[in-house]
């Protein structure tokens, strides 16, 4: 089961979700809920916009995300994104950051992600809109 309640008034959007899960064989039940908010930036970072998420369970884990994302100022073909987030009970902290381009002759991204497991270099490129190539790096050679 899910009941939420979500709005939006002059371009912030947030929302707030309870869920219930009852599975058969289980000794209890699952409860969670989430709240995230979405505000959009002005000025030069006006195609821009902070997020904030997050989530809790009946088994005490929570984790929570911030974000900044949007195009960049005076390059409306270049896109960028960057994450933090945290989650308790072991799981650390985890961030990533990454630009994407849309071109006229195709799309090229690259990308770090870093949390308590790897870190992660990712790049991706596609011409045309039909070949594809992405390849990963890790600092540690594998």
């Amino acid at each position: 089961m899910h009941l939420g309640f979500y709005s939006a008034w002059k371009g912030i959007s947030w929302g707030v979700g309870y869920y219930y899960t009852r599975a058969s064989g289980q000794q209890k039940n699952d409860r969670s809920w989430s709240f995230n908010i979405n505000i959009p930036l002005g000025g030069p970072l006006s195609d821009s916009a902070v997020s904030y998420n997050t989530t809790s369970d009946s088994n005490g884990y929570t984790s929570q995300q911030m974000s900044l994302y949007g195009a960049v100022p005076t390059r409306p073909n270049l896109f960028y994104s960057v994450q933090q987030g945290y989650g308790n009970q072991g799981r650390g902290c985890n961030s990533s950051a990454s630009l994407d381009y849309h071109g006229g002759f195709g799309n090229a991204q690259i990308g770090y992600r870093h949390d308590a497991a790897s870190n992660q270099l990712t790049g991706r490129r596609r011409l045309g809109g039909r070949a594809s190539a992405r390849r990963h790096l890790r600092p540690d050679g594998g």
